[in-house]
C-alpha cells in the first residue's frame, strides 16, 4: 500500500503552511511600533478615501495645512520628549507658548520691531520661564508638577494681560516683512512661533 499523499493535497498542505507563515509575520510586525503607526495611517488614509467630502480629501492644500497645523505640536512634543523620559512634567507649555505668540505678535505689530530682535527676545521669555520653573523644581525642591502649574497660570495671566485681553491680530496692517504679509502671519510663521516658546 501506498502511503505518499496525492500531489494536490501535498500541494495544499504547502499553501497552508505558507499563508500561516504569512500571517505569524504580519502579526509580528504588527505588534511593533512601526507596524502600528503603519497600520493606524492606511485605516485614517482608508477613511479619508471613504468619507473624502467631495474630494476635498484627495487635495494637497488639505494635507499642507494639517501638517502646517501640527507642526506647532510636534516642536512643542521635541521639549516635552526631554522631560517626560527624563521623569519630570511640565503643564506650562501651552501657556508659554501663548506668552511667546503674544509677545512676538506685540514687538512685530504692535511696536513695528524686526523678526531678527523680536524671535531672540521671545526666546528669552521662554527661556525665563522653564528657567524658573526648573530653579523652583531644582534649587527650592518645589515639585514640578506645582511649579509648571504656578508657571502655567502666571504666563496665561502674563499673556492675557500684556495682550489686554484682546486678539492681537484685530491691529494688523498690511505691512510687508521680507515676504512675509503680515495678515498671513499665523499660517507660515506659526513653526517659528511655537520655537519661541
Amino acid at each position: 500500500m501506498n502511503n505518499d499523499k496525492p500531489p494536490a493535497l501535498e500541494g495544499n498542505r504547502r499553501l497552508r503552511q505558507a499563508l500561516s507563515a504569512a500571517a505569524a509575520a504580519v502579526l509580528r510586525w504588527g505588534s511593533t511600533p512601526a507596524g502600528r503607526a503603519l497600520i493606524a495611517l492606511v485605516l485614517v488614509l482608508l477613511l479619508g478615501a471613504v468619507f473624502n467630502a467631495n474630494g476635498t480629501f484627495l487635495k494637497l492644500n488639505t494635507h499642507s495645512t494639517a501638517l502646517r497645523m501640527a507642526s506647532v505640536y510636534g516642536i512643542l512634543a521635541c521639549g516635552m520628549t526631554l522631560v517626560i523620559v527624563s521623569g519630570g512634567i511640565d503643564l506650562s507649555v501651552g501657556s508659554v507658548l501663548a506668552l511667546g505668540a503674544v509677545t512676538f505678535s506685540l514687538m512685530s505689530i504692535h511696536w513695528g520691531w524686526p523678526p531678527w530682535l523680536g524671535i531672540p527676545l521671545c526666546l528669552c521669555v521662554g527661556a525665563a520661564c522653564g528657567g524658573t520653573s526648573g530653579v523652583l523644581a531644582a534649587k527650592f525642591k518645589v515639585q514640578p508638577f506645582i511649579a509648571t502649574l504656578a508657571m502655567m497660570v502666571f504666563a496665561r495671566g502674563l499673556a492675557k494681560m500684556v495682550s489686554g485681553q484682546s486678539k492681537v491680530a484685530t491691529a494688523m496692517t498690511k505691512r510687508r516683512l521680507g515676504n512675509v504679509m503680515w495678515r498671513n502671519l499665523s499660517q507660515p510663521l506659526a513653526p517659528s512661533m511655537a520655537a519661541t516658546s
